[in-house]
């Protein structure tokens, strides 16, 4: 069992230096960014945000107390509140551990890299939990870790590719503490969403010893997120920035409906022909791309067909949901 774990990783991690390349190959002196992006300004993209944060949190870490939120490098002498450090979650401990060792190019890139890895590892072990055979949940891996989406969110949002590694392995995991409720499972459950602290769930099941666990995975939950989500909350900085956000921020950002269906302008084969229309799309060129992929949409109709409904409610319930939601408060 093992070994064959270890040759799914092995693969995963192949795959992605060969669809990756030349990351790889320029570990000590690159990272993965887009060029200048029209309408932004010189310099401007949260690759370059990553690298400070990372290497600002492994020297607070060399100070004691450590001044996580708050910093006077820049501004100096008044300094600014930086709320939005714990934005990044879990990955600034092994990221800034990692940075200490081969330098913050080469953490961010490992990291980078990892998260490909990952989230095929994670949608692989969500499929064979399903029942798919070891070749079609590699597939499956690969299809989630190689999408349009996280392969264009890789050149700017690092903390994204984190995250989407996540949503397969909290599905699991739900869908294991549904199958058999114990307290360990309820435990794994919310410390997944707690790491991810994206989301929210509940039990839907009213009985007395499911709402005990699901109390302390409740708990569990609210003490691991709290260090990463109450600074953005409870900081005055971030107010204008974060809590606070206009109505047209959600229409702008939202996805057009035929973005789901059209080639992003990145890709190498029809992407000269979906750039005019990606043109007339709203928001930046990251979070205007969500195509889905004719293979993968192909091969969900084809499973939903043939396999029983009962098996396949909750995935069309939820695609339907997301989709909706995606399309934001206007349609575009």
């Amino acid at each position: 069992m093992l070994l064959q774990h270890l040759v799914v990783l092995a693969g995963f991690a192949i795959a992605t230096l060969v669809m990756t390349y030349p990351v790889a190959s320029v570990l000590t002196r690159a990272i993965p960014i887009d060029h200048q992006i029209e309408g932004w300004y010189p310099g401007d993209g949260d690759p370059w945000h990553a690298l400070w944060i990372v290497w600002y949190f492994k020297r607070a870490l060399a100070t004691f107390p450590p001044p996580l939120l708050w910093t006077d490098l820049v501004f100096y002498p008044i300094g600014f509140d930086m709320p939005f450090l714990t934005g990044f979650g879990v990955i600034l401990v092994p990221a800034a551990a990692l940075a200490s060792i081969v330098g913050v190019t080469v953490a961010y890139n490992v990291v980078w890299l990892l998260s490909f890895v990952l989230a095929g590892y994670a949608m692989y072990r969500l499929a064979r939990f399903l029942g798919l055979h070891a070749p079609i949940a590699f597939v499956s891996g690969a299809l989630y870790m190689f999408s349009s989406y996280r392969m264009l969110h890789a050149r700017e949002h690092l903390p994204l590719l984190i995250a989407s590694c996540l949503v397969p392995f909290f599905a699991l995991a739900l869908l294991k503490a549904m199958d058999e409720p114990t307290t360990g499972r309820c435990i794994a459950c919310a410390l997944v969403l707690a790491i991810s602290t994206g989301v929210w769930w509940y039990c839907t099941r009213i009985a007395a010893a499911v709402l005990r666990r699901a109390a302390v995975a409740t708990v569990v939950f609210l003490a691991m997120a709290s260090p990463f989500v109450l600074p953005a909350i409870l900081s005055p900085a971030s107010y204008d920035g974060v809590v606070n956000r206009p109505l047209a921020e959600s229409n702008i950002y939202a996805a057009d409906l035929l973005a789901f269906f059209v080639p992003s302008p990145t890709n190498p084969v029809f992407g000269k022909w979906s750039d005019p229309l990606y043109r007339r799309f709203t928001g930046n060129p990251y979070e205007k791309t969500v195509y889905l992929g004719y293979v993968l949409l192909v091969l969900s109709l084809w499973g939903i067909v043939r396999m029983p409904w009962e098996k396949t409610r909750l995935y069309v319930i939820a695609a339907v949901a997301f989709f909706v939601l995606a399309l934001g408060p206007f349609l575009h």
